[in-house]
């Protein structure tokens, strides 16, 4: 193989691996981002809490919060119509080792701004975001 050849090559499998690992800083401030994490992507408290928030299109859309279910060897944008990504790189950069389960708000800003290990209800997370000052800022 020319040098020329595999040097394309690897800035193209380079560029590859940085547009995977970028997959959240792409939404900093266009998407507030909800990881419900979980080491079996048949945890059934991700099916749980995705039905939970599956069922609130517009809430979500209005609060500009981008569901990702996590898990070590891909991740799905979206609720119940997911699109799935191959990457370890989001589950393994925000998973703690504690529990099974996790649930993680990434804000606007890129910042965590909450961190669980049980199901949360839709209308809680949605007053933790509208006390939020740029949601606020927002609904001005």
């Amino acid at each position: 193989m020319k040098s020329s050849t595999r040097f394309l090559l690897l800035v193209l499998l380079l560029s590859c691996y940085y547009a995977q690992s970028q997959s959240l800083s792409t939404n900093q401030w266009k998407n507030r981002v909800l990881l419900v994490m979980s080491e079996n992507p048949n945890d059934p408290l991700v099916k749980q809490q995705i039905s939970l928030f599956s069922q609130d299109a517009e809430e979500l859309k209005e609060r500009k919060l981008l569901l990702l279910q996590v898990f070590p060897e891909f991740y799905l944008m979206g609720g119940d119509s997911a699109i799935r990504r191959t990457s370890t790189e989001v589950y393994f950069d925000y998973k703690s080792a504690k529990k099974s389960f996790e649930l993680i708000l990434i804000g606007l800003d890129g910042d965590e701004k909450l961190r669980r290990t049980e199901l949360m209800r839709p209308e809680d997370l949605y007053a933790l975001i509208d006390s939020m000052p740029m949601r606020r800022s927002e609904m001005n």
